[in-house]
């Protein structure tokens, strides 16, 4: 059938008389269309930095900061898929939320290393800490 994208899910289109339904019914259609909901490992991390971004956003709220505060970010954690997502993402995470530096650590998130006032917070399941703070204007 003819193909086309919308977002990040291929559709495709097929004409169609008649189909049967996973319960056995006839269904009289003009048109039935599938979507591809497969989530690939790039829409995953993708989706991982988009978390990021919001979690470093409630932190600088937490923190007092405006949102046009020049930041400084700390994320540490020890989850590998977490941190190469961080990484292939980083130029956006830190434009997104005007962290003028942008550390990476690996940490036992759970241990709160990252500075004393660090958040823990959860992205896709595994541990993330926070730590945001102000630069000089």
């Amino acid at each position: 059938g003819a193909g086309s994208t919308d977002g990040d899910a291929p559709v495709r289109g097929t004409a169609a008389a008649s189909m049967i339904d996973p319960e056995g019914r006839s269904l009289n259609l003009a048109l039935v269309v599938s979507l591809d909901l497969e989530v690939t490992e790039e829409l995953a991390d993708e989706g991982r930095a988009r978390d990021v971004v919001r979690l470093i956003q409630e932190a600088r709220k937490q923190a007092d900061l405006e949102i046009t505060d020049r930041i400084r970010v700390t994320l540490g954690t020890d989850d590998e898929p977490l941190l190469a997502a961080i990484a292939t993402h980083r130029s956006h995470i830190a434009s997104q939320t005007l962290a003028e530096e942008l550390d990476i650590v690996t940490v036992d998130a759970g241990t709160g290393e990252g500075g004393s006032d660090a958040a823990i917070s959860e992205v896709d399941g595994s541990r993330l800490s926070v730590h945001v703070e102000s630069l000089p204007q």
